[in-house]
């Protein structure tokens, strides 16, 4: 008969790891089930400019419009929309355009107690083109899920898609 003691819950740690498109392709390439392909970009862009198939849309910031200008705001119940929606301990790739709104979701859903995050440094779009000679001067040409030998579409799932 063995002793027991006092239980002790232990705690997962949770990480944040930052990846390219091209290597959260493979990483869901390899667990297709699990892993979550989370793009924060509002859903004018997850719509109109395309994303990865398999992606669910959640907003970290949304479009507001008045006669005179075009913002973004900040949706107030990511987390929470988030939360309802994915487990806590599944794998979570979070993109938007080029890193920069994934980087903070990231450490929103790291401080809200999601333990396996990977944000995809270069996005959707990529990076511009710096190289002022190149056509491309200027576009969002460089990495990226789009431009990586990952699939991507403008067809539209909408069990996958941002609803308030």
């Amino acid at each position: 008969m063995g002793v027991s003691g006092p239980s002790q819950a232990v705690a997962k740690e949770a990480f944040s790891q930052e990846i390219t498109a091209s290597e959260a392709w493979a990483l869901w390439q390899a667990q297709p089930r699990e892993t979550i392909i989370l793009d924060v970009r509002s859903p004018e862009e997850f719509m109109l400019v395309g994303h990865p198939p398999m992606a669910y849309n959640i907003p970290l910031m949304t479009i507001t419009s008045t006669r005179k200008r075009i913002t973004m705001k900040p949706n107030p119940d990511f987390v929470s929309q988030v939360t309802r929606r994915f487990d806590k301990d599944a794998p979570l790739l979070l993109m938007c355009r080029s890193g920069s709104r994934s980087t903070h979701a990231s450490k929103m859903l790291e401080k809200a107690g999601f333990t396996k995050i990977y944000n995809v440094i270069d996005g959707f779009e990529g990076v511009k083109e710096k190289r002022k000679g190149n056509p491309d001067f200027g576009k969002r040409v460089v990495n990226g899920w789009r431009n990586s030998e990952a699939p991507w579409t403008y067809d539209l799932n909408p069990d996958r898609l941002h609803r308030p």
